[in-house]
């Protein structure tokens, strides 16, 4: 089963229950690929077994402004067809440009804060940030050749 270097701030709250507001005192998590260490393995109802490394951010916006590397932040929905559809994709795009952008996972019903900042009206919706702030925005399924093509025109 190939390896996915994919954040889920969803599986967090069985972790730390965070307050909507992601209080400066709550960690989050963000998961990649365990390179040579003990790997932790989070189960998904979306995209099964993915092995990974565990990091903690202060917050959403702590985790985006200084990643090393472009964050492409995937807002979904458990219950979400497509969402499940666009989650293939993204294992995809996470496999193939891990050493160029950071996936993330945002589940819109437990952070309805962070998905209504950024005006998700359609799941799902991917943005891609560099340097923290919001450089592109594709709603809908998008196959992962597209959404490496438009993320490379970012770079």
């Amino acid at each position: 089963m190939p390896m996915a270097a994919l954040t889920w701030i969803g599986l967090i709250l069985a972790v730390c229950p965070l307050a909507e507001a992601f209080a400066p005192a709550a960690g989050l998590l963000q998961l990649r690929p365990a390179l040579g260490r003990a790997p932790t393995f989070a189960r998904s109802r979306q995209l099964g077994l993915v092995m990974a490394e565990k990091q903690t951010f202060k917050n959403f916006d702590d985790m985006i402004e200084n990643s090393k590397k472009p964050v492409l932040v995937d807002f979904y929905a458990t219950w979400c067809g497509p969402c499940v559809m666009m989650a293939k994709e993204l294992s995809l795009i996470s496999e193939s440009m891990e050493d160029k952008v950071s996936v993330v996972k945002i589940d819109t019903e437990k952070y309805p804060n962070i998905a209504s900042r950024f005006q998700i009206y359609a799941l799902p919706t991917c943005i891609l940030f560099k340097g923290g702030e919001p450089v592109e925005r594709v709603e809908g399924v998008v196959k992962h050749d597209d959404l490496k093509k438009l993320i490379e025109s970012k770079l």
